[in-house]
């Protein structure tokens, strides 16, 4: 299913169903990377500062925020694609037409 680390193939390999479903597609992937950066940090931050409560080490939880959010886009996006269409194919079922040797039987 993935080409690289952060690209997925045009097409499942098993089903033939294409991956890009219309042109600007992906802007749903950058969406919830987005949002897992949110609460991968959120957690970070909050749970750090629960955790060490009163001698909270900020340097500590920003450089460790910084580093997290530089990694998770990066390491997560080939993912947060598949998460994408998984959400869209929910909401929006696959038509006949989408799927490159017709629909799988």
């Amino acid at each position: 299913m993935f080409a690289g680390i952060a690209e997925l193939k045009d097409a499942c390999p098993t089903c033939g169903f294409s991956f890009v479903r219309e042109e600007g597609y992906w802007v749903g992937a950058m969406t919830v990377i987005m949002a897992l950066i949110l609460i991968v940090f959120g957690t970070w931050f909050v749970g750090g500062m629960l955790l060490t409560w009163p001698d909270v080490p900020w340097t500590v939880l920003m450089i460790g925020g910084l580093v997290l959010n530089g990694l998770i886009p990066i390491l997560l996006y080939g993912w947060s694609k598949t998460i994408w269409v998984g959400l869209d194919l929910a909401f929006n079922p696959a038509r006949a037409e989408e799927f490159r040797d017709g629909p799988p039987r």
